[in-house]
């Protein structure tokens, strides 16, 4: 069975045991105060907690109260109004379904984009649902102040505005995880690129080291100038042997730079210092530090 969320709405169109509204509330307080409520006999709560459990009457005319909470609504037309009718009905009752619907939504969103197990397409899935989801959850289809008011405050009351700022949340984790995965995709690019540079290397090293070799045989330079080119003047001097020599000198260089970026790349990072357990608070003006107690004693 999947999820379901009952909402009561009462609507008294007459009553006929006294002569006013204020009449009622005397006679009917607390038979009044438990039908607002629905959840507790009021008689039974503390004075100072009874008024956290009753709503406000959010009624507009003087004939009629309407009273709307977490759990149920109830509109009462007091003697004197009018008879209420059913078009009437369906007006209060399409707001509540609007408030009910938006807080469905932002439930459901939230449940949605907490639950992956991490493939990046099934992450961008979930982002695309999100943003549109947020979307629509903002875009109200209520246009009357009054109507948008009530809606607020039937979300406030369901506490909505918990469930968006988690969807936000949820959304940002999500977008680390793409960048997380674009990070490690890059890094593997990254490596295929340099073992495709090291191949080229290898096939195209061998001739370009000749040349240069053959460059160095034939420049006759002298003093600080000349000393980067005795290197080369000594493999020019051995013929085929100081061009296989180069050759390999390249390789082991080139080998070297990749093993070192590699090794850097798995090194775990360590602190510089060591710092105690604790909490410090900014600026260093005041440290809570924990200790054993073999070094109290």
């Amino acid at each position: 069975m999947g999820d379901w969320f009952c909402y009561p709405a009462a609507f008294i169109d007459r009553v006929g045991c006294c002569a006013s509204e204020d009449s009622f509330k005397d006679t009917h307080e607390n038979e009044l105060k438990n039908a607002i409520s629905r959840s507790i006999d009021v008689s039974e709560v503390r004075s100072e907690a009874l008024p956290s459990m009753l709503p406000e009457d959010c009624s507009l005319t003087r004939g009629t109260s309407l009273y709307c909470n977490m759990s149920s609504s109830l509109e009462m037309r007091w003697p004197g109004s009018q008879e209420g009718e059913f078009a009437q009905h369906l007006q209060r009752l399409v707001i509540l379904e609007s408030a009910l619907l938006q807080y469905w939504q932002i439930r459901l969103l939230d449940r949605r984009v907490g639950v992956t197990d991490g493939r990046i397409r099934q992450v961008r899935e979930l982002q695309r649902e999100a943003i549109f989801g947020l979307r629509e959850y903002r875009d109200s289809s209520m246009s009357f102040g009054t109507a948008m008011d009530l809606v607020e405050r039937l979300l406030g009351e369901w506490r909505a505005d918990r469930l968006y700022g988690h969807v936000l949340e949820s959304i940002d984790q999500l977008q680390q995880l793409v960048v997380a995965a674009e990070s490690k995709r890059s890094a593997r690019r990254a490596n295929v690129l340099a073992g495709i540079a090291l191949i080229v290397a290898i096939f195209l090293g061998l001739p370009a080291i000749d040349d240069t070799l053959e460059i160095a045989k034939g420049v006759k330079v002298d003093g600080l100038l000349g000393i980067p080119l005795k290197p080369f003047s000594a493999l020019a001097s051995r013929g085929e042997q100081g061009t296989w020599i180069g050759y390999l000198v390249f390789l082991g260089a080139v080998l070297v730079c990749l093993l070192t970026l590699t090794l850097k790349r798995g090194w775990p990072r360590t602190r510089s210092r060591r710092r105690e357990p604790g909490i410090a608070w900014p600026l260093g003006t005041v440290r809570i530090v924990r200790r054993d107690d073999s070094q109290d004693d």
